[in-house]
């Protein structure tokens, strides 16, 4: 069995998760209008990607159950 504090796709994952389910509506268009910026990406792109890494998180909480 492997150790999920030791799977960093697993823990970057969590991270973005858990970041997501920390802010308010408001705090999450900023953050993804300030990040799609940053990151020469559209806001959907950026949303995909908090989509995508709750998809792998919860994928590696099944396997751990």
């Amino acid at each position: 069995m492997t150790d999920r504090w030791g799977n960093d796709t697993a823990q970057f994952a969590r991270l973005l998760t858990e970041v997501a389910a920390a802010l308010d509506e408001s705090q999450m268009k900023h953050l993804i209008l300030d990040l799609a910026e940053s990151m020469d990406l559209s806001p959907d792109e950026v949303n995909s990607l908090f989509d995508r890494a709750e998809k792998v998180w919860e994928a590696a909480k099944e396997k751990h159950v």
